[in-house]
């Protein structure tokens, strides 16, 4: 038997590279994988408004324009909710936080909070500017009296105090960003969060574009990987279903795996940034990567069965699927490169990474999977096992549903068209909706 299976490799070995240099594929994967996992550390998220757009865009142009001539429209809005009444105690917090907010946040211009804010009054001989609070040290009852005058003020009312007294605001504006930074409207949300931290008396709400941006970073960064396990363990449940073998669950999920690190190292080292689009490429690549691996461990395990030699039946699988998978990956990726044909950034760099994340995975299918589906014990051609082996659920449900639909070809004609009117009329619904506040959860 043995001298057997020996003629056998030894036929194939020179035959098949990916068989013969297996060991040193297998190294060169390990090595590239490594290097692919220390590049992961330089992947950054970039969520701002200005992601979308080229660099030469219109949009970009009149963006700066604009700053350049009004100055930064960031703005952060510090919301501080009492729910009863206002004490001087919340007044003496108050001026002690936005005393904190001036030295501490970077970028920042000014405060404007009812404690500095100003305002104008017509006298016999001019105009008069003071301040609304000239002293913040006062008693319950002169506090009350100017904040009940304050909240019916239309110029300050809903704007730096809430109709109702109870609640104030601070609004923080920003200097021009300096242009040798990287993200530096990003800077500002954590310092401010956490000074906002050392004042856990009081009930806050932070809002603004630089907050928006850096909550969005964090959520990117946070569920990115979250959602891609979800997908890999999903992905690794129904391979031990179908192929009910070790190697059949850990060949495929690991050459989709690595498929996923190659393509987002790539990413970092050519500097792109994740965005919300882009962090759908690894969950996208393993449910788009895992069918490559998949037709050859599925195609390989049918030949065995039925009593070819491992060796044997890997060359004749690869003969058999090496163009389909080749023809889909092409498609599939020409597909995603489709996406290179819309103006905004972030849809032409997720067609960009997702195509070139399924190359790799067709790459990896034959450099790596390949290789390791080579290693194993052979089995006697006369031990086929194919004439006994019974279907298993999945193949008796396909039958079926084959069987279903040849014999009710009009009935799924109509509802196939019905579904497409139901489409159509669905479609000529759709709201376009870009407010990235919508994405966050109430």
């Amino acid at each position: 038997m043995s001298t057997c299976i020996q003629n056998y490799t030894d036929e194939i070995l020179p035959f098949n590279p990916l068989v013969r240099f297996r060991v040193a594929l297998l190294l060169l994967v390990t090595v590239i994988s490594g290097l692919a996992f220390s590049q992961l550390s330089k992947l950054e998220s970039d969520n701002s408004n200005e992601a979308f757009f080229t660099s030469g865009d219109d949009t970009i142009k009149h963006l700066n324009e604009f700053k350049a001539t009004f100055g930064n429209d960031d703005f952060v809005f510090i919301l501080v909710d009492t729910s009863t009444h206002i004490t001087p105690k919340v007044i003496s917090q108050l001026a002690e936080l936005t005393d904190r907010l001036e030295v501490e946040v970077p970028y920042l211009s000014q405060t404007t909070w009812i404690g500095n804010a100003e305002r104008i009054k017509g006298v016999s001989d001019g105009i008069l500017i003071d301040h609304v609070m000239p002293d913040l040290k006062l008693t319950q009852l002169e506090l009350s009296t100017l904040l009940d005058s304050l909240a019916s003020d239309p110029l300050y009312q809903n704007r730096l105090i809430s109709a109702d007294g109870k609640t104030l605001g601070i609004l923080l504006e920003f200097n021009n960003y300096p242009e040798e930074e990287t993200e530096p409207r990003k800077e500002s949300p954590p310092v401010i969060n956490a000074i906002l931290n050392d004042f856990d008396e009081l009930e806050t709400y932070v809002v603004g574009s630089p907050v928006t941006d850096y909550e969005m970073d964090v959520i990117t960064s946070q569920e990115a990987p979250i959602w891609t396990g979800v997908a890999l363990l999903g992905m690794c449940l129904m391979l031990a279903i179908t192929t009910r073998g070790i190697a059949g669950v850990l060949i495929p999920a690991l050459t989709v795996f690595l498929s996923v690190i190659w393509t987002m190292a790539i990413v970092a080292s050519l500097g792109f940034r994740l965005n919300l689009l882009v962090i759908m490429v690894p969950s996208l690549l393993l449910c788009v990567g895992i069918g490559d691996s998949m037709h050859i461990v599925a195609d390989l395990q049918r030949r065995m069965h039925s009593g070819q030699y491992r060796l044997v039946a890997l060359n004749d699988t690869l003969a058999a699927v090496t163009r389909p998978l080749i023809l889909t990956s092409v498609t599939t990726a020409t597909g995603f490169l489709a996406f290179l044909g819309t103006d905004l950034v972030p849809l032409q760099q997720l067609g960009i990474q997702a195509a070139t994340g399924v190359f790799i995975a067709l790459l990896l299918t034959y450099i790596f999977a390949i290789p390791l589906l080579s290693f194993g014990r052979e089995r006697k051609p006369d031990n086929a096992v194919s004439s006994s082996r019974q279907p298993d659920i999945f193949e008796h449900l396909l039958v079926k549903t084959a069987d279903f639909v040849i014999n009710n070809k009009t009935l799924i004609t109509a509802l196939f068209g019905a579904v497409i009117v139901f489409n159509m009329v669905g479609m000529s619904k759709l709201i376009v909706e870009t407010n990235t506040i919508q994405d966050l959860p109430k």
